[in-house]
């Protein structure tokens, strides 16, 4: 219980809504905040109808938008309208009669106005947060939104530079209060992650073969993006096509001495797994070379690597080498109740900043 969140009303929403919802960080979003005291609603939302792009009107205006100003991004912003629709509805059926003290809105760029303005009648105070890179053809969008936050996040310096004029305000990602760890690291390296553009299970694989004989490697894939011919036969490698709940990969995550982080070229902002070693007290392998200008960076902790040409006798030393303990006033600083206390501006907070 805290008694800046005791009996506060507070609203999460998110794009990805009621998908998989116990298995998303929505969950344990919603369990630490209500543990805190708080009275949260998370915005159900189901599948709503897939967008097709078949409304002649809009049809009509991306072409000439197209054609006329070179715009081969606005159907993002069509698309926009299109699941904002449906958002709106399903708002405003659940949360009739209710009024929240805070409302943290995830992903800005996956809402449209007249949802934003409806979300802000509702709400004392709206905050959002941006933690994945900007899509092009959405800049539009977040810049009409944006007024009507009362605070806004992104989690990548570098983006937040170079869109100036979104106005907002740095802040990392955090970390969650684990409900259970592993009593004993029994496996050297471990990587977990999904393939979108690039080979991840491969460049895991054939990084680990080369230093440990103590490795697993777990893939998540989504719509047979990878056809099973193509699958490392090594029971070493585990595909999976399902979520796994957050806290049971934190579970398993545990078990490991070391995890590794692979960035997508997009991403300058630190992923999850930079937060959860903090806490597991894990080493951690990255190639997001970004990790320097933070306060908690230890080299004897985070091995930055270059997957092209990776030095794996340093490397091998970095592994075998004890984990040097992070002072618990900075562990602290990135801890859910703080980060949360930061996104609504709380007394109390302890202001998360980067160090250029």
């Amino acid at each position: 219980m805290s008694e800046a969140f005791n009996n506060i009303r507070i609203l999460i929403i998110d794009p990805t809504g009621n998908k998989d919802y116990k298995n998303s960080l929505l969950y344990p979003m919603k369990k630490h905040l209500e543990d805190l005291g708080a009275v949260v609603r998370v915005l159900k939302i189901n599948q709503p109808p897939a967008f097709r792009n078949n409304y002649l009107p809009d049809k009509i205006k991306n072409i000439y938008r197209r054609i006329f100003f070179n715009d081969k991004h606005y159907y993002h912003f069509i698309e926009i309208k299109h699941y904002s629709r449906y958002y709106l509805n399903e708002f405003q059926k659940q949360t009739k009669g209710e009024s929240y003290d805070y409302t943290f809105l995830l992903r800005p760029d996956r809402f449209s106005l007249p949802f934003i303005k409806q979300v802000r009648k509702k709400t004392d105070f709206l905050a959002t947060y941006m933690w994945t890179a900007v899509k092009k053809g959405t800049e539009q969008n977040i810049l009409k939104t944006r007024k009507y936050f009362d605070n806004a996040y992104g989690f990548d310096p570098y983006e937040n530079q170079e869109y100036k004029n979104f106005n907002w305000k740095f802040s990392t990602n955090f970390i969650y209060n684990y409900p259970k760890v592993a009593q004993t690291k029994d496996i050297e390296c471990l990587y977990f992650g999904s393939i979108y553009t690039n080979r991840r299970d491969l460049i895991a694989y054939n990084l680990f073969k080369e230093i440990t004989n103590s490795f697993k490697v777990k893939i998540f894939i989504e719509n047979e993006y990878l056809s099973k011919e193509k699958y490392i036969d090594d029971e070493s490698v585990e595909y999976i096509d399902y979520q796994i709940p957050y806290f049971e990969y934190l579970y398993e995550s545990s078990k490991a001495k070391v995890l590794l982080d692979i960035a997508k070229p997009e991403h300058k902002g630190l992923s999850f797994r930079f937060f959860e070693c903090l806490k597991l007290e894990t080493k951690l392998i990255t190639n997001n070379t970004d990790v320097v200008n933070y306060d908690f960076y230890c080299p004897e902790n985070i091995f930055i690597i270059d997957f092209n040409h990776p030095n794996l006798e340093k490397l091998n030393e970095f592994i075998h080498t004890p984990y040097k303990r992070i002072s618990p006033e900075i562990i602290e600083k990135y801890s859910f109740e703080n980060w949360m206390k930061y996104i609504f501006q709380m007394p109390g907070h302890e202001p998360i900043k980067y160090i250029y």
